[in-house]
């Protein structure tokens, strides 16, 4: 988790407060859990529907590419892998 919270902070944290600020994004932030065997990571973004998803990816991927070459390389090697061991629902009985 270190190293993807560095490219957090350094790669993608600038370019989305930026949107955020530009107004193509409402918000966005980091869930992270430990529950099962190993740490898991994911990003939400939050925007007003659909069309607005699409208009902040294009640009976010845009700036990331612009900005940091490489970025989704540097990315891929560290979450390839999503693992835990929630695997199972159990409905108590009625």
């Amino acid at each position: 988790m270190p190293k993807i919270n560095v490219a957090v902070d350094s790669v993608f944290a600038p370019v989305l407060d930026e949107l955020v600020a530009e107004g193509m994004l409402v918000n966005w932030g980091i869930l992270t859990h430990s529950w099962g065997d190993e740490w898991n990571w994911n990003v939400y973004y939050g925007v007003e529907n659909h069309r607005a998803f699409l208009d902040f990816w294009s640009e976010y991927i845009g700036r990331l590419n612009e900005r940091h070459p490489g970025w989704w390389q540097q990315v891929w090697d560290l979450c390839t892998d999503h693992k835990d061991n929630i695997y199972v629902h159990r409905r108590p009985r009625e």
